[in-house]
């Protein structure tokens, strides 16, 4: 034998009085500039950057071309 009537509808009616807020959502990532370790200009005036980042993971070089991401490195630790 089943559960009341009654029971099945309090449960339903009472389901949305005692829900718990939504957690709040998580922080942004961490992408905060560091420094600007050199540049160099071409000849049609396109810059090659290398700058470290500190990120969630570490510290991070990139090295970019113009607007155009090259290539990067994530260094974890003290060595």
């Amino acid at each position: 034998m089943g559960p009341p009537h009654g029971l099945i509808e309090y449960v339903r009616m009472s389901a949305g009085v005692f829900r718990f807020p939504d957690p709040p959502p998580p922080p942004p990532p961490t992408n905060r500039f560091v420094a600007t370790l050199f540049q160099m200009t071409s000849p049609g005036g396109r810059t090659l950057t290398c700058a470290a980042f500190e990120t969630d993971f570490g510290l991070e070089l990139r090295v970019s071309y113009g607007d155009d991401l090259m290539c990067s490195e994530l260094f974890r630790g003290v060595e």
